[in-house]
């Protein structure tokens, strides 16, 4: 009787330390590796104008790709400028139908200078981008794969999310506070007026227009996201249901065993 109740209690200990190992792996592998930042999108009658706060964590994680730059990034500052390549590679706009070209502006470096930082992931590098439209941009469509061919794991991508803002340079209304994803696409549609603005609109206009000059939006802090605990109390109530049906199985064994 001793030796089967040993048998059992063993049994049901590794049947329990399969099951947690089982739900750790895979909240561990269902928890993708985030980057946040943000984006303001201004759009001129001749061209767009994105302002970029990427996090410097984006930008570390980025120089972990292979590329032909061997020689090319010696200090932090031509880092920086390489990501701002980077993005034009992985940010895309299209307007009415047909995809923009762009080129990197200015770059704003954080004010911390080191080159890693306790805090990566509060530390932002600002970008400027300009997109030439060949006529009046009426339907406007962003999106990104920014990080996309990075994975922190097998199979667990990085994952860049931006909160984004887009409107047109004659005005101080628009789109705000949109999630822009690898997923998803962000659409915006123009209504301009048959003449330009009065006096005291371009003036509004050309302040926003200036280059370097960064938007407040963009200076905005990025809001912690809220911690998911879903996979915790999922795997938490599963465990409590195995140990439970282990318990019965336990007690069924025993009561069918000669004492």
């Amino acid at each position: 009787m001793l030796r089967s109740r040993m048998y059992c209690a063993r049994t049901a200990s590794c049947l329990f330390l399969a099951v947690g190992a089982i739900f750790l792996s895979r909240q561990m592998t269902s928890a993708h590796p985030l980057s946040q930042g943000r984006m303001q999108v201004v759009v001129s009658r001749d061209s767009i104008t994105l302002w970029a706060s990427v996090a410097l964590e984006e930008v570390v994680v980025q120089q972990s790709i292979l590329a032909n730059d061997d020689g090319l990034i010696v200090t932090q500052s031509d880092a920086y400028r390489a990501h701002g390549g980077y993005l034009l590679k992985h940010v895309f706009f299209t307007v009415d139908g047909k995809p923009l070209n762009g080129r990197v502006v200015s770059v704003q470096e954080p004010d911390n200078k080191t080159v890693t930082p306790g805090e990566p992931g509060k530390e932002y590098v600002v970008y400027e981008l300009e997109f030439k439209t060949a006529a009046l941009p009426v339907t406007i469509e962003l999106r990104q794969n920014v990080l996309l061919e990075v994975e922190y794991t097998p199979g667990n991508p990085w994952q860049s999310t931006y909160i984004t803002g887009i409107r047109q340079a004659e005005s101080s209304q628009g789109a705000e506070n949109l999630l822009l994803t690898s997923s998803n696409v962000v659409s915006y549609s123009c209504v301009w007026s048959a003449t330009p603005a009065t006096a005291p609109a371009q003036t509004v206009t050309k302040k926003a227009e200036t280059p370097h000059v960064v938007p407040d939006e963009v200076k905005r802090p990025i809001p912690e996201a809220a911690p998911d605990r879903s996979h915790f109390i999922a795997g938490l109530a599963i465990g409590v249901c195995a140990m439970y049906l282990l318990a019965v199985v336990v007690k069924r064994i025993r009561r069918k065993t000669p004492s």
